[in-house]
């Protein structure tokens, strides 16, 4: 990894495996071709371990934050089959509010109230272009708050029937959890990890078996 930055709180996480295994042993053992897509990536983390799976054929990888964004495409510019787009997934193309985190780069977010920085949108459109009909799916989304507009996107502009999986972090909220298993009612819940703050959970669609 380009510029490793042990001051930033989510890079410490990351590089020491405060994550867990869960999710990186699922993508490390995918048994079919699949095109991940990275929303909220950060600098590239999961999109790097979906890399050593060679079953990966596609990565498209989104973060707007401009401060990260540029090790993020360091990172995956290895890779002739991924793509670094500096844009966040909103429910509209255009321009929207974005609060900058300078004390740690995995809680900048999407934020009207307080935001020191304008970042690019797109909506699920932008992603449905840049899919191949042939291929399956597997998502990431990590937005610090803005994960209902993301997942409404995906649902409502991508056939479901394509998705394998959906890896999503939410706020720790039983009513948020259970909205979502109510939305992905083609997916089952097969991963849920609850801590203080957040809650991390896996989707699997039901009708996929790989």
């Amino acid at each position: 990894m380009f510029d490793p930055n042990f001051k930033d709180p989510t890079f410490r996480y990351c590089n020491g495996g405060a994550y867990g295994d869960f999710y990186s042993n699922y993508l490390n053992n995918l048994k079919i071709k699949f095109h991940y897509i990275d929303i909220g990536a950060n600098i590239g983390i999961y999109s790097l371990i979906a890399s050593k799976n060679d079953n990966c054929i596609k990565i498209d990888a989104f973060e707007p934050n401009p401060l990260i964004f540029k090790n993020l495409k360091k990172n995956l510019s290895h890779l002739n089959y991924a793509t670094s787009n500096e844009v966040a997934i909103s429910n509209k193309f255009g321009e929207i509010k974005f609060y900058v985190d300078p004390n740690s780069s995995g809680s900048s977010k999407i934020d009207n109230s307080q935001s020191n920085l304008k970042i690019k949108t797109v909506n699920g459109d932008f992603i449905k272009r840049n899919i191949n009909k042939d291929h399956i799916i597997n998502v990431k989304i990590d937005v610090e708050g803005h994960e209902h507009v993301v997942l409404d996107e995906i649902i409502n502009k991508i056939n479901l029937n394509k998705i394998n999986s959906i890896y999503i972090e939410i706020g720790n909220d039983k009513k948020i959890l259970n909205d979502y298993i109510v939305k992905l009612k083609e997916f089952e819940l097969i991963y849920f990890k609850n801590s203080k703050k957040r809650c991390d959970c896996l989707f699997k669609n039901k009708f996929l078996k790989f």
